[in-house]
Protein backbone atom coordinates (compact mmCIF):
# COMPACT_ATOMS: atom_id res chain seq x y z
CA UNK A 1 0.00 0.00 0.00
CA UNK A 2 1.50 3.30 -1.07
CA UNK A 3 1.53 6.22 1.29
CA UNK A 4 0.60 9.64 0.09
CA UNK A 5 3.45 12.10 0.32
CA UNK A 6 3.14 14.77 2.96
CA UNK A 7 2.42 18.11 1.33
CA UNK A 8 5.32 20.52 1.43
CA UNK A 9 4.36 23.65 3.39
CA UNK A 10 4.51 26.82 1.39
CA UNK A 11 7.34 29.23 2.13
CA UNK A 12 5.12 31.64 4.10
CA UNK A 13 3.79 28.88 6.34
CA UNK A 14 7.25 27.41 6.90
CA UNK A 15 8.65 30.86 7.71
CA UNK A 16 5.85 31.54 10.21
CA UNK A 17 6.37 28.18 11.95
CA UNK A 18 10.16 28.52 12.09
CA UNK A 19 9.91 32.10 13.37
CA UNK A 20 7.41 31.12 16.09
CA UNK A 21 9.66 28.25 17.20
CA UNK A 22 12.68 30.57 17.24
CA UNK A 23 10.84 33.09 19.44
CA UNK A 24 9.74 30.36 21.88
CA UNK A 25 13.32 29.14 22.16
CA UNK A 26 14.61 32.68 22.71
CA UNK A 27 12.09 33.13 25.54
CA UNK A 28 13.36 29.94 27.21
CA UNK A 29 16.85 31.45 27.42
CA UNK A 30 15.51 34.22 29.63
CA UNK A 31 14.08 31.63 32.02
CA UNK A 32 17.41 29.88 32.56
CA UNK A 33 19.34 30.54 35.74
CA UNK A 34 23.07 30.98 36.02
CA UNK A 35 25.28 28.90 33.77
CA UNK A 36 28.71 27.38 34.33
CA UNK A 37 31.01 25.07 32.42
CA UNK A 38 32.75 21.93 33.60
CA UNK A 39 31.72 18.85 35.51
CA UNK A 40 31.27 17.79 39.12
CA UNK A 41 32.32 14.40 40.45
CA UNK A 42 31.89 12.76 43.86
CA UNK A 43 35.23 11.41 45.07
CA UNK A 44 36.10 8.96 47.80
CA UNK A 45 39.68 9.29 48.99
CA UNK A 46 41.19 6.10 50.30
CA UNK A 47 42.23 6.39 53.92
CA UNK A 48 45.45 4.69 55.04
CA UNK A 49 44.98 1.18 56.45
CA UNK A 50 43.75 1.31 60.04
CA UNK A 51 43.08 5.04 59.94
CA UNK A 52 39.66 6.43 60.61
CA UNK A 53 37.92 9.13 58.65
CA UNK A 54 38.03 11.45 61.67
CA UNK A 55 41.81 11.10 62.10
CA UNK A 56 42.72 11.56 58.44
CA UNK A 57 40.01 14.00 57.37
CA UNK A 58 39.54 11.97 54.20
CA UNK A 59 35.79 11.95 53.94
CA UNK A 60 34.07 11.71 50.58
CA UNK A 61 34.21 15.03 48.74
CA UNK A 62 33.20 16.72 45.49
CA UNK A 63 35.36 18.16 42.74
CA UNK A 64 34.60 20.56 39.94
CA UNK A 65 36.90 20.48 36.94
CA UNK A 66 37.03 22.22 33.60
CA UNK A 67 39.38 23.42 30.90
CA UNK A 68 40.37 27.06 31.32
CA UNK A 69 42.74 28.53 28.71
CA UNK A 70 43.68 25.01 27.60
CA UNK A 71 44.52 23.74 31.09
CA UNK A 72 42.44 21.59 33.42
CA UNK A 73 41.42 23.44 36.56
CA UNK A 74 40.09 21.54 39.57
CA UNK A 75 38.41 22.82 42.71
CA UNK A 76 37.26 20.93 45.79
CA UNK A 77 33.62 21.63 46.68
CA UNK A 78 31.32 21.19 49.63
CA UNK A 79 28.12 19.20 49.10
CA UNK A 80 26.08 22.44 48.81
CA UNK A 81 28.55 23.96 46.33
CA UNK A 82 28.45 20.76 44.27
CA UNK A 83 24.65 20.93 44.16
CA UNK A 84 24.80 24.53 42.90
CA UNK A 85 27.49 23.78 40.32
CA UNK A 86 25.46 20.82 39.00
CA UNK A 87 22.43 23.07 38.56
CA UNK A 88 24.50 25.71 36.73
CA UNK A 89 26.17 23.11 34.53
CA UNK A 90 22.77 21.64 33.64
CA UNK A 91 21.57 25.14 32.73
CA UNK A 92 24.63 25.49 30.48
CA UNK A 93 23.81 22.21 28.73
CA UNK A 94 20.22 23.32 28.24
CA UNK A 95 21.42 26.65 26.81
CA UNK A 96 23.64 24.82 24.33
CA UNK A 97 20.69 22.66 23.23
CA UNK A 98 18.45 25.71 22.86
CA UNK A 99 21.08 27.43 20.71
CA UNK A 100 21.34 24.31 18.54
CA UNK A 101 17.55 24.26 18.13
CA UNK A 102 17.54 28.00 17.34
CA UNK A 103 20.10 27.43 14.58
CA UNK A 104 17.90 24.72 13.07
CA UNK A 105 14.80 26.95 13.19
CA UNK A 106 16.80 29.81 11.71
CA UNK A 107 18.02 27.59 8.86
CA UNK A 108 14.42 26.60 8.07
CA UNK A 109 13.40 30.27 8.11
CA UNK A 110 16.34 31.17 5.86
CA UNK A 111 15.38 28.50 3.33
CA UNK A 112 11.77 29.72 3.35
CA UNK A 113 12.82 33.34 2.86
CA UNK A 114 15.09 32.43 -0.03
CA UNK A 115 12.38 30.31 -1.66
CA UNK A 116 9.93 33.18 -1.35
CA UNK A 117 12.15 36.08 -2.38
CA UNK A 118 14.55 34.47 -4.83
CA UNK A 119 12.42 32.92 -7.53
Amino acid sequence: MATTPKPTPNASQELAEATAEYKELAARIGELGLIHHGSVVHRHAAAPTGATERKTGRAPFYQWSSKVNGKTVTRTLSAKEAELYREWIENDRELRQIIKDMREASERATRAILREKVK
